[in-house]
């Protein structure tokens, strides 16, 4: 647990915020996996999230859906792969911190960048509570995109 609240403090939400390009919360609407091959011939299998947007705080989308995906471990994982939490499904609601690339938008901090929405608590990595209520967290985002200038 302590090494859990350590890695939380260490993960700077101003910094997870400027390297983000898309900054959303909302609920996943839906899940689905799709298998992909690497250059070299490598099969992959990339977990698909269809987020409804209630809020976006950084970037630019059209409509009121973003989706993101997640790399299944499997023989072939993207250098680009990032631990997330297991247990992102329907019906539950997320602050993600996106990047774009090469398939589309995914999380690019580890635990940092998907923190589940529980009332005004943010949770970490599904199991601790974040130090920054969602209100906090919110006003920290968009401090830092205001003064970024985005």
């Amino acid at each position: 647990y302590a090494d859990v609240l350590s890695r939380v403090r260490s993960s700077s939400l101003g910094s997870v915020t400027e390297a983000s390009d898309v900054i959303a919360r909302g609920v996943v609407v839906s899940r689905w996996e799709t298998d992909y091959k690497s250059e070299d011939g490598r099969v992959g299998t990339m977990i698909h999230y269809k987020l409804r947007m209630d809020e976006l705080l950084k970037g630019k989308r059209a409509g009121d859906f973003i989706e993101f995906v997640v790399p299944r471990v499997r023989e072939y994982v993207p250098q680009w792969y990032r631990t997330v939490p297991a247990g992102i499904d329907v019906g539950q609601e997320w602050l993600v911190f996106l990047r774009d690339g090469e398939r589309g938008l995914f999380p690019f901090a580890g635990p940092s960048s998907t923190l589940q929405v529980k009332g005004q608590d943010l949770i970490f990595d599904m199991s601790v509570k974040y130090p920054y209520s969602l209100e906090k967290a919110t006003e920290v985002i968009r401090s830092e995109v205001t003064d970024a200038g985005h």
